[in-house]
């Protein structure tokens, strides 16, 4: 029978789900990099372009506008 988990028990910690989600971005990009779909100077335009948005969002929300996305 399955052990019964206490629900006040974290299973992962920020840190632990935080890591994995690193590694798994950091294993995709490398693999679309090695197989040439993307460049690493791609990888870093489309960084800063997320960041902006996501900047301007925050931003946004802090003065009560809603933005559209997309370029």
């Amino acid at each position: 029978m399955a052990e019964k988990l206490d629900p006040r028990q974290e299973l992962a910690t920020f840190d632990e789900l935080l890591l994995g989600i690193m590694l798994e971005h950091e294993a995709t990009r490398r693999i679309l990099v090695r197989k040439g779909l993307i460049s690493n100077e791609e990888v870093l335009e489309e960084i800063k372009v997320v960041r902006r948005e996501l900047l301007q969002d925050a931003k946004a929300v802090r003065q009560g506008v809603k933005r559209k996305r997309g370029r």
